[in-house]
């Protein structure tokens, strides 16, 4: 087994996600003012989680990044990249022993990819684009009541909070907007892992997303359904660390990297 980073493309099959989300309790549909029903949750993030860990254990990639995130799914195949520290071969040996059939089915195993990430990329001075998908969040670290427009809510300790509502009702930073807020939380992360800093970066897009996950291995209670800002940043970055650059870009940023959010995704500067 080797430990170099490699970036895995592979896809999974939407249909088997779903029947495991019904097959677990997940696809819960609840009805809407028009008499029409949806879905509890919005990003597939949790079901893709569930079937890399089923396909390929502790070794799954994460964090990873589903290219479709945001989008109305089309099609058969859900596309997805995400680190690794194997190769295509190691992946795939380790699904073939010991996976399920129906994993296996979910997966198509033959068209997974990988690379290795050069060490060019890792370079100190070296200037890089890049995308990131996150979920930028504060957890807090006592009880906090934030007054919305339509009454008070109450947050525990370790609640999450988007970080716009952070800075905007706890700090009292109105006069900021979503994109600067992001990015200051961007700055703080990478200033905390060392390795690069940013030279330029914009909010390419942003949403709310219902994420569903459980609190933690092994809990028996019902799946939680919460509301995560879901936010796409863009830019450029200068590399600093080497060392530390790669274990930023292995280990993703922010939290809930191994649902979807966290992968830092490297570009030219253009």
């Amino acid at each position: 087994m080797t430990h170099d980073l490699h970036m895995a493309q592979l896809e999974l099959d939407v249909s088997a996600l779903m029947r495991d989300a019904r097959d677990h309790g997940w696809l819960i549909r609840q009805p809407t003012s028009t008499g029409k029903k949806h879905r509890d949750w919005d990003d597939p993030g949790h079901l893709v989680h569930h079937k890399l860990a089923a396909l390929f254990g502790d070794v799954a990639p994460k964090p990873f990044r589903i290219l479709s995130a945001g989008e109305k799914q089309r099609g058969r195949w859900l596309q997805l990249l995400g680190y690794t520290a194997l190769d295509a071969s190691q992946l795939r040996q380790r699904a073939e022993e010991f996976a399920l059939p129906t994993d296996q089915e979910a997966c198509r195993l033959e068209t997974l990819r990988t690379k290795p990430m050069p060490d060019s990329l890792f370079q100190p001075e070296r200037h890089l684009g890049f995308e990131l998908r996150a979920c930028p969040v504060v957890r807090l670290n006592g009880t906090q009541t934030i007054q919305w427009e339509d009454g008070p809510e109450t947050f525990g300790p370790g609640a999450e909070l988007d970080a716009y509502f952070h800075r905007r009702y706890i700090h009292g930073d109105k006069d900021l907007d979503r994109q600067a807020v992001y990015l200051d939380w961007l700055h703080q992360r990478l200033e905390r892992a060392g390795g690069a800093n940013i030279t330029e970066g914009r909010l390419h897009a942003f949403r709310r997303v219902r994420i569903m996950r459980r609190k933690h291995r092994g809990d028996k209670r019902p799946t939680r359904v919460s509301e995560r800002p879901d936010a796409l940043l863009k830019g450029t970055l200068k590399v600093t660390d080497g060392a530390a650059f790669r274990r930023l870009v292995t280990h993703g940023i922010g939290r809930h990297k191994g649902f979807g959010f966290g992968m830092l995704l490297l570009r030219p500067v253009t």
